[in-house]
């Protein structure tokens, strides 16, 4: 049987915790969710990389510049991409 009068107890330390944990800008990750920004800056690299080999007929000078800067690219879409899911 519910005992209701032990709720109030539940009640207060659910805004304890609410109120020291989302003021503070911290976020609770459950365990199976991933970064977006790392996913699409990998995704950014991959992409770059290929561009490089078939653009400029696998130059290693290009290949690298085009992977790091997929790299970035992903990177800033993905945190971009974080911020809209928040707000």
């Amino acid at each position: 049987m519910a005992n209701p009068h032990h709720r109030k107890k539940h009640r207060e330390q659910v805004k304890h915790f609410r109120e020291t944990h989302q003021g503070s800008g911290a976020t609770i990750r459950k365990a199976g969710q991933s970064s977006n920004s790392l996913f699409m800056a990998i995704v950014g690299a991959v992409a770059g990389a290929l561009i490089a080999v078939f653009a400029t007929d696998s130059s290693p000078l290009w290949l690298a510049i085009l992977i790091i800067s997929g790299f970035a690219g992903g990177y800033y879409i993905g945190k971009t991409l974080e911020k809209d899911i928040k707000s």
